[in-house]
């Protein structure tokens, strides 16, 4: 049934009528099958992504699990994090609240990712010098400190920021 479903699509615009609701609805939950993901839903997202629509950039991002069980499909998008996606959406739309706040929050994870093993050290992206390292994580903070117009993480951000700076002095000292 699901075949024959995919296939009573007559065009792309079908297909992005389609999407548009689908995700706009919020009914689906984290589930949306491999199928209709890859066939209908990835093709429409990527297709606004190559034209930088931001909603097919934030909706890239916020089914980005589905990306990551399917290589290939992975692969086309140059296999971009979450929060690759949510900056390029944020880049093409910085007035969206939808896309800062989810953006904020991608951040503030990859923030709590990098400093769980504290304080023995700060997890941050390899293969980069420790001062690269530094000046990524500083300027993904200022980014976050820019998004976070209600203050919910100046604390949070604050605090990291230290560990950052002291794990830093550490490995150049």
């Amino acid at each position: 049934m699901l075949d024959a479903f995919i296939r009573s699509f007559n065009s792309f615009e079908e297909r992005e009528q389609f999407t548009r609701a689908f995700l706009g609805s919020h009914a689906y939950g984290e589930g949306i099958r491999h199928e209709l993901y890859a066939e209908i839903i990835f093709p429409v997202l990527l297709a606004g992504s190559n034209r930088n629509d931001a909603w097919s950039l934030y909706w890239l991002a916020e089914t980005i699990q589905h990306l990551k069980g399917a290589r290939k499909l992975y692969e086309v998008i140059k296999f971009k994090t979450r929060t690759d996606l949510l900056k390029d959406a944020y880049a093409v739309d910085r007035d969206s609240i939808e896309i800062r706040k989810a953006l904020l929050k991608s951040l503030w994870s990859e923030f709590d990712y990098a400093s769980h093993e504290w304080p023995s050290g700060i997890l941050w992206r390899p293969a980069r010098t420790a001062r690269d390292q530094y000046t990524e994580i500083m300027s993904e903070a200022a980014l976050a400190r820019e998004l976070d117009r209600e203050y919910a993480y100046a604390v949070a951000i604050d605090e990291f920021e230290g560990k950052v700076k002291q794990y830093y002095e550490r490995l150049i000292s």
